[in-house]
């Protein structure tokens, strides 16, 4: 079982800018999903584009941990929040990385269970 404290530790010693959040370190993590339909056993990611709406989407958020867009930083760094933020110049990517190093068994299942377009994903991934 993959806890919030793994996934935090993952981004610490990469030196990761992380602001601390008040959801329970030892929450079980499952997986990741979209910021809007993340819940509290997922992490997510925001990029730039969100900019005029990152505050409505964070403000909302139920995921444990999100990776968001370094210029969006000053946007969200004097905030309070339940989940946890890590700041990044890459969020998807750096959310990509952190999924496959804890979840890649899970995904090759999961893909495995497609058709014909899995091997191909599989060939990328």
């Amino acid at each position: 079982m993959v806890k919030l404290s793994d996934i935090i530790s993952f981004f610490k010693q990469r030196q990761a800018t992380i602001l601390e959040g008040s959801i329970d370190l030892n929450t079980s993590i499952t997986g990741g999903r979209n910021i809007v339909e993340a819940n509290s056993n997922e992490i997510t990611f925001i990029s730039a584009k969100y900019k005029e709406s990152v505050e409505k989407l964070l403000s909302s958020s139920k995921a444990a941990l999100i990776v968001v867009d370094k210029s969006l930083w000053e946007n969200v760094q004097n905030k309070k929040y339940n989940f946890y933020l890590i700041v990044s110049d890459n969020p998807k990517n750096v959310m990509v990385d952190c999924l496959k190093f804890y979840f890649e068994e899970k995904i090759n299942r999961a893909l495995a269970r497609l058709p014909g377009v899995a091997r191909l994903v599989r060939a990328f991934w």
